[in-house]
């Protein structure tokens, strides 16, 4: 559709880098294009042999037959012209990221039995120790018995092909060899992808061209066909948020539809500002975590200031929140240009719609946020199975935060009671709860090679089970909860839920990433904080006059209940402190694997009595 909207407008752009060593300006290529470059890497692909067919064998005497390709590399052009290449030619992606691990990598590149990967430079040598580690064998044997054995696998498993980045190397093999394109059907399968926080082995989620067909097909004649969030060709989106995730896959496809454009990162998101202000943006996605940094730093910047330049804030955001919840709109006449308008540039100063998914985002960050940038902030609910977004809050002169809004019109659900959790959820409540369930034409068709897990999910009336608690508000919208499961029994036989006592310590200016566990051997938790760098820093040169602190310092700062959020009041680890236990999207990986295990073990008998529960 973007090529019959907008052939010869900007489609992908990347920052160029001057003669001195800085970044440019973004530098555009169309639509028609990509088109050629995504057209001639696919045939290129096939006529290459680099994505032979594999037959799969079923379980169940089925067997399905794919060309599967791998991509391992930070957002970029060549994601997606890689991408839009298997489509065209009937390719199913497997995207790769670097919190994955090793372990989960080799798994991937096994079960899909992939002969090629694009990877760029950054993502390459962590490809290679995965593909070296696959070769190893255990300790313990002869030499010569694990040459022997290494040169039988290497005859036995597929080879891999690296392409490296860049067009000149990565299209050399694959132009000039022009094969006509084979649009698929809506069932066949161009991407698997892992779903965020996934536990064990990792589950490939088969998405049909039918899938993401409805995906955009849903936004565009239900939320952005009501006034505000309307998208046309002269809309931009910056990509920053991983393309191994399906929801920034969504949001580009979306943008490609209308003929928007989309800019990528430069690749290191602590200058993500400056490649905001250089693009200017139309359209911003996140996720909470970054939207309660921003919060974090304009509170504590203000610390800083007189107190007539905190009061004049203060009533300046006070009245905006005054407007924002009676009315819905998150402009003011007379604070914007006084106060606000600086925020809205360090954005570009185009920014009309935000948009926040992946994680709940706190109701009081998400008004904070709207008054601070000027523009609405819709927030999502979705998952990986279901495409991305199922529910959305498209009425942005909704002022009731707290919710994730409506179906979108491609789903139907239900709630289901819940009886087997710490609270008993009934659909016969005043407000209805109960474990969300989704049926539809974006609900993806099963887990690769997995009829197990794949009937675990959806049962046999079509009801995707979502795993999470919801109500039903009588505004029709709906409000996540809980989760059904995610807990565990400590030896007391008291009942913990671990992200909630997360979520209260992420609210320390102190967290920057927090993971708690228990063994139902023991009575305590143990938690695994990383601790944000410049307000550590910070604190420390301020009172203690040094650069460096020791866990019991840390566990001092969590007793404060004024950093720590409360603590009293308890009724998510993605950079990778223990090994890739984290997902880039800002979820909590909660299965350990590998040596992992006994990493927690560790951490449980030496922080007895350390930390304060």
């Amino acid at each position: 559709m973007g090529v019959g909207r907008s052939a010869e407008g900007p489609c992908l752009g990347t920052r160029v880098v001057t003669p001195d060593g800085r970044k440019g300006d973004y530098v555009w290529k169309t639509y028609r294009e990509v088109e050629r470059l995504a057209l001639e890497a696919g045939s290129g692909l096939l006529n290459g042999d680099f994505v032979p067919l594999r037959r799969f064998e079923e379980p169940d005497g089925k067997s399905i037959s794919m060309r599967c390709i791998g991509i391992f590399a930070r957002n970029r052009e060549e994601w997606v012209i890689t991408e839009h290449a298997s489509n065209a030619y009937g390719v199913t992606v497997v995207p790769l990221y670097d919190t994955l691990g090793p372990h989960s990598t080799r798994f991937i590149l096994g079960e899909t039995q992939m002969k090629t990967v694009v990877a760029d430079g950054d993502c390459l040598g962590k490809l290679l120790d995965a593909l070296e580690q696959k070769q190893q064998h255990g300790e313990g044997q002869k030499q010569q018995e694990q040459q022997q054995d290494e040169q039988q696998k290497e005859r036995e498993e597929p080879q891999h092909d690296i392409v490296l980045e860049g067009e000149p190397t990565w299209c050399l093999s694959l132009t000039n060899c022009s094969r006509r394109w084979s649009p698929s059907t809506l069932f066949a399968t161009p991407q698997a992808s892992e779903p965020h926080g996934t536990t064990g082995s990792p589950k490939g989620v088969m998405m049909s061209h039918g899938n993401f067909v409805a995906a955009v097909a849903t936004a565009v004649e239900g939320p952005l066909s009501e006034f505000g969030l309307h998208l046309d060709s002269s809309d931009c989106l910056i990509s920053y948020l991983p393309l191994a995730h399906v929801y920034e896959r969504f949001c580009e496809n979306l943008f490609f539809s209308y003929g928007g454009r989309v800019g990528f990162y430069s690749g290191d998101t602590h200058k993500l500002l400056d490649d905001v202000q250089t693009l200017k943006p139309t359209v911003f996605c996140s996720v909470p975590r970054l939207f309660q940094r921003i919060e974090e730093r304009v509170t504590n910047s203000l610390q800083g200031k007189s107190f007539l330049a905190r009061s004049l804030f203060q009533q300046a955001l006070a009245a905006k929140i005054r407007r924002l919840r009676s009315s819905g709109v998150p402009q003011h006449p007379v604070w914007d240009k006084v106060v606000f308008d600086k925020f809205k540039n360090l954005m570009g100063g185009r920014v009309r719609i935000m948009l926040t998914g992946s994680a709940p985002l706190d109701p009081q960050t998400l008004e904070r946020m709207r008054a601070f940038f000027c523009c609405w902030i819709v927030e999502g609910y979705g998952m990986t199975e279901t495409m991305g977004a199922s529910f959305l809050t498209w009425n942005v002169y909704d002022n009731n935060p707290g919710q994730v809004g409506g179906v979108l019109p491609s789903l139907e659900f239900c709630l289901l009671d819940v009886s087997e959790t710490m609270n008993k959820y009934s659909i016969r409540d005043s407000i209805p709860k109960g474990e969300l369930c989704v049926r539809g034409s974006t609900v993806f068709a099963g887990y690769f090679r997995n009829k197990k897990e794949t009937e675990n999910a959806i049962d046999k009336d079509g009801w995707l089970h979502t795993g999470d608690i919801a109500a039903l508000l009588p505004n029709g919208g709906v409000q996540i909860i809980d989760r059904k499961k995610n807990i565990f029994k400590l030896a007391q036989g008291e009942y913990v839920a671990p992200e909630k006592i997360e979520a209260v310590y992420m609210h320390s200016r102190f967290v920057s990433q927090c993971f708690v566990f228990g063994f139902s051997s023991e009575t305590s938790l143990v938690a695994v904080v990383v601790a944000d760098p410049d307000q550590t820093l910070q604190w420390l040169r301020e009172t203690r006059g040094t650069a460096t602190a020791s866990s019991r310092t840390l566990a001092e700062w969590l007793e404060d209940p004024g950093d720590a959020g409360h603590c009293n009041s308890i009724e998510p680890y993605s950079r990778g402190v223990a090994g890739g236990s984290g997902c880039a999207a800002g979820h909590t990986r909660r299965h350990a694997t590998g040596g992992q295990e006994a990493g927690l073990e560790g951490l449980r008998t030496s922080t007895k009595g350390l930390l304060p529960y």
